[in-house]
């Protein structure tokens, strides 16, 4: 894609299993790549001892089979958008995004390859200017991966955000957004003043 729109480096930027792809890109390409940015990004998705933060294979063997009954209906939204699970009209726009992105099978199939997933040996190998933003009560994705990942990326940058989400684009955008903006530009956004100075001219007409 990136050869096709004629781009030479590009800040790659990932959420959750996303994230993933992009830590690869990073590592594979560090010519092509200005920047990694992660959010609420894990490396390894089955617990272990040096790693446990993860599931247990016990509870990501629930977590399939909740996709496999419930695939289509409100699956995994307490989770992944507290702040948002109670309000009925994004409650029904997340179910029909799933019934939109793929079937039944093909949603246990991909989270059966999401299992998979351990990316652990590349973070010390990446060399690129890389941001960490995680919100500290992501119930999906634990904090402290988020501190691992920083910790095994050379001179990588954490940024703990407030909140429960782990899907970034229901509460707190504006903030990650700063932090983004800031990382890659060198400099804080500017911040709009709320209020403004008026005069108000009152006058008796007789």
């Amino acid at each position: 894609v990136m050869d096709e729109v004629g781009s030479e480096r590009a800040v790659v930027v990932g959420n959750s299993e996303g994230g993933n792809m992009c830590v690869l890109f990073a590592a594979t390409y560090p010519d092509r790549t200005e920047a990694l940015v992660t959010i609420g990004i894990y490396v390894k998705r089955v617990w272990s001892p040096d790693y446990p933060w993860a599931p247990t294979p016990e509870a990501r063997q629930e977590w399939l089979d909740l996709l496999a009954e419930g695939w289509g209906g409100t699956v995994d939204l307490s989770v992944l958008a507290p702040s948002v699970a109670h309000d009925e009209a994004f409650a029904s726009w997340w179910a029909r995004y799933l019934r939109m992105s793929a079937g039944p099978q093909a949603a246990v199939a991909l989270g059966r390859m999401n299992t998979q997933i351990d990316v652990r040996a590349v973070l010390p190998t990446i060399r690129v200017p890389t941001l960490v933003l995680h919100t500290v009560g992501d119930l999906d994705v634990n904090i402290e991966e988020a501190r691992y990942i920083a910790a095994h990326i050379p001179n990588a940058k954490l940024v703990e955000l407030p909140g429960t989400d782990h899907i970034p684009w229901t509460s707190g955008m504006d903030a990650l957004l700063d932090e983004v903006e800031a990382f890659v530009t060198g400099e804080r956004p500017r911040v709009e003043p709320d209020r403004v100075l008026a005069t108000v001219l009152f006058t008796d007409i007789v």
